[in-house]
């Protein structure tokens, strides 16, 4: 496998922003910072074979569904900074969004 070398990977973690909108249209909006992206791959694929071992969920299903929306914070050097309120960038970066 090529790629970025571990000493390299040290030195890159990765981020994230992300939004969610439910049905009504409300949004929860959030920052994750982690590991580099190799190693998050690799880690949370681990955790997610135990978690699926342990508890047995039924069906195809995201990680998030099938272990709950904080499943990703059982990942190590993971983060999330939850956004009350959008600051005036997101609500430009949104309204240029298709919906």
């Amino acid at each position: 496998m090529s790629g970025f070398d571990p000493h390299a990977r040290e030195k890159a973690p990765s981020q994230a922003w992300v939004l969610a909108r439910n049905s009504e249209g409300h949004e929860k909006m959030a920052w994750l910072q982690t590991m580099d992206s190799y190693d998050f791959t690799a880690a949370a694929g681990v955790r997610s074979v135990e978690k699926v071992l342990a508890e047995n969920p039924m069906g195809a299903t995201t990680p998030a569904l099938a272990f709950g929306a904080d499943f990703v914070l059982e990942i190590p050097e993971t983060e999330r900074v939850d956004i009350l309120e959008p600051s005036s960038e997101e609500r430009s970066i949104r309204e240029l969004r298709p919906s």
